[in-house]
């Protein structure tokens, strides 16, 4: 994948209440800064929150360990795999 100017990076657990708002509001910046690409990090949600992350164009990124992770462990997880230039740590209850 070829690199962006920047990449959203949000760690989520649980998040379903906040995440089509917080989507809403990244996807209305797009007109001033251009494309950039969001990264959902879950935390074995148990909501939907994968799913409405998915629904809405992102990359999401699953727990695979089988417990949860710190908020710091899915930061450094969305930053390894995140594919912009500048990288901006969100939290999903966070409008933009």
């Amino acid at each position: 994948m070829s690199q962006t100017p920047f990449a959203v990076i949000i760690p989520a657990y649980n998040e379903a209440a906040n995440i089509p708002r917080m989507l809403a509001a990244l996807d209305r910046n797009r007109t001033t800064v251009g494309e950039f690409e969001v990264l959902v990090v879950d935390n074995l949600s148990s909501d939907d929150s994968v799913i409405l992350a998915r629904n809405k164009g992102c990359r999401v990124l699953e727990n695979d360990s089988g417990r949860r992770l710190t908020i710091a462990a899915l930061r450094n997880r969305g930053a390894q795999a995140g594919h912009g230039e500048v990288l901006v740590f969100l939290d999903a209850d966070m409008l933009v």
